[in-house]
């Protein structure tokens, strides 16, 4: 087992602003693993882990964290709806750790790109566009196609029964059960990231486009948009729906803007984002760093 070195917080504090996290809280230097891809919290808030090339980062909120060696890239992780146990992609297999649950390794038959929690089960994203359930006791239930081919990037909210599928024109919600299309909507270009949004609705970032799209998660209308400084790669929203964080790709750090469009943070030194991620009730946020090896977690 290694333990995450924390790392240096000279570059990494950010301005104080209120009604979002933005306070720092913790910081730890990821290279023993390399660059980080993606990372989750845990449906109640209790646990965060982080996908990275090399291993799995999993992290009690209350405090200690621990290092799964993989030696195989990992490039997406989620954890089981009402649960400790988190479950990430790894090329043609998914790796399973966490509270209650041994270090599993479990054959998916496909390149598996993406894992999100969808009802009561995680759904795996394959490249060739396919969805694998993969159920609480990690056993496999059924497989079914889409026509995402390939998929670039995946949302899906615990308790529900669609799954939100960005390709390289648009966004599609797909029903989990049978892999068919019930709405989408056309983009400028590829969707890069998918994030749960305030009330329930559907953000995206899209190439083409320097603004964050808030979408209605039944007919994938617009809501509203929500400009940064250039294209954002990755993105995230408060619960309230009052501030949105967007990493951009000419001007690398951490921004936030305001639902008014006010730009309220501007904090370079986090360099070239890979994900950010926003605790349950939006009292923490994790932010994922490719170009420093490094993850951030801040608060209030």
């Amino acid at each position: 087992m290694i333990l995450l070195i924390p790392a240096s917080s000279c570059i990494f504090e950010p301005v104080e602003g209120p009604g979002y996290p933005s306070v720092y809280k913790d910081s730890f230097n990821t290279d023993s693993l390399g660059s980080p891809a993606s990372c989750s919290f845990s449906q109640d808030g209790s646990w965060w882990a982080c996908a990275c090339e090399g291993g799995l980062i999993l992290a009690s909120v209350s405090g200690g964290e621990t290092v799964r060696e993989t030696m195989s890239p990992l490039t997406d992780v989620a954890f089981m709806p009402g649960s400790g146990m988190a479950v990430a992609a790894a090329g043609d297999s998914l790796f399973a750790a966490g509270e209650g649950c041994p270090d599993t390794w479990i054959a998916a038959g496909g390149e598996v790109m993406f894992v999100e929690p969808c009802g009561s089960d995680i759904i795996a994203v394959c490249s060739d566009g396919s969805l694998i359930r993969v159920l609480p006791d990690l056993s496999l239930g059924e497989t079914v196609q889409t026509g995402m081919n390939p998929a670039l990037c995946a949302l899906a909210f615990p308790g529900g029964d669609c799954l939100y599928l960005g390709g390289q024109s648009g966004v599609s919600r797909i029903y989990s059960s049978t892999g068919a299309t019930a709405s989408s909507i056309e983009t400028p270009g590829p969707v890069v990231d998918l994030f749960e949004a305030a009330d329930g609705n559907v953000g995206i970032a899209a190439e083409g486009s320097n603004e964050l799209w808030v979408l209605d998660p039944l007919g994938l209308s617009i809501v509203t948009l929500i400009t940064f400084p250039d294209f954002p790669t990755v993105g995230a929203g408060t619960l309230d729906g009052r501030f949105y964080y967007g990493g951009c790709r000419t001007a690398p750090g951490l921004f936030v803007v305001s639902i008014s469009g006010e730009q309220v943070q501007a904090s370079p030194g986090y360099g070239d984002l890979a994900d950010i991620v926003l605790s349950p009730d939006s009292l923490l946020a994790l932010v994922a760093s490719r170009s420093e090896y490094s993850l951030t977690l801040l608060g209030f």
